[in-house]
């Protein structure tokens, strides 16, 4: 497992990447994007002490913590998007 100091810094890496690939790359970008907050998340689990093994164990975190409980919704969404852009088509909608 990374430390909080790595998620936060691959974070930053994949924001950077989002940021330079969006227009050009939409299906990319999402995908960068997705993983960009997934290392957010996985940061703030590890500095709870918390374990992430896989995604539906995210999932099941973010859905029962406090703090990320309101990001639910939307990093389901972007999840979703992400798994449409790597293996069919990204949605209109997130364009």
């Amino acid at each position: 497992m990374l430390s909080v100091k790595k998620h936060i810094g691959q974070a930053q890496r994949n924001k950077e990447f989002y940021e330079s690939i969006k227009e050009k790359y939409p299906d990319w970008g999402v995908t960068a994007l997705f993983y960009c907050v997934l290392h957010y998340v996985d940061a703030f689990l590890k500095s709870k002490n918390l374990t992430v093994e896989n995604h539906t164990s995210r999932f099941w975190w973010i859905e029962r913590t406090t703090e990320l409980r309101s990001l639910y919704d939307d990093y389901r969404v972007l999840y979703d998007w992400s798994i449409a852009a790597k293996y069919l088509t990204l949605p209109e909608s997130a364009k």
